[in-house]
């Protein structure tokens, strides 16, 4: 504070100093630095956008990824399905053939 204070106190030596502050400064610094970090809040948000637009797609090859499973495993148990059902037929014909035999073999020819 005492050395703010002997600057306001010495108006030459003030003068002076604003003069070399004025010389050794940038007029629009400020400017400068609000387009610098304006630049790179567009960059990240270009990245940000570029890693969500990456995100999307790689969540849409997993879901296709997973359709494909889902489609896998629908026909893998449509398949299971039809031998099931091909074996009961089968073992159905053996049963009626073996009732048969059976019928056959109680008569008394």
């Amino acid at each position: 504070a005492r050395t703010v204070t002997d600057w306001l106190a010495d108006p030459p030596r003030l003068t002076a100093m604003g003069r070399a502050a004025a010389a050794c400064g940038r007029a629009h610094a400020a400017a400068d630095i609000a387009l610098d970090i304006g630049d790179r809040v567009v960059r990240v948000m270009q990245q940000n956008g570029e890693h969500r637009e990456a995100a999307r797609v790689e969540a849409e090859r997993a879901a296709e990824t997973e359709g494909a499973k889902g489609a896998a495993e629908v026909a893998d148990a449509a398949r299971r399905d039809a031998e099931t059902a091909e074996l009961k037929r089968l073992a159905g014909d053996r049963i009626m053939n073996a009732n048969s035999l059976l019928d056959l073999a109680s008569l008394d020819v």
